[in-house]
């Protein structure tokens, strides 16, 4: 097994564990498309990373949000 497989497995098992405990799974440090797009199989309940968004204040957040409802 590769490196890169058992990651996935390992990954995959801990998804597993955290919703059998009935927590949120967040992806953290997504930094490209093509590792958003690594995430096609995986369950998760949001992202977080420069790919979706660099770090934002308050002030810019709320701007965000008002534009983007």
């Amino acid at each position: 097994m590769s490196s890169g497989q058992s990651n996935k497995k390992v990954n995959e098992l801990l998804t597993k564990f955290i919703k059998a405990l009935d927590l949120k799974v967040i992806i953290g440090g997504v930094e490209s498309v093509e590792h958003f797009n690594s995430l096609s199989e995986a369950e998760y309940d949001s992202i977080q990373g420069y790919y979706v968004s660099k770090p934002l204040t308050m002030n810019e957040l709320t701007i965000f949000m008002n534009e983007n409802r």
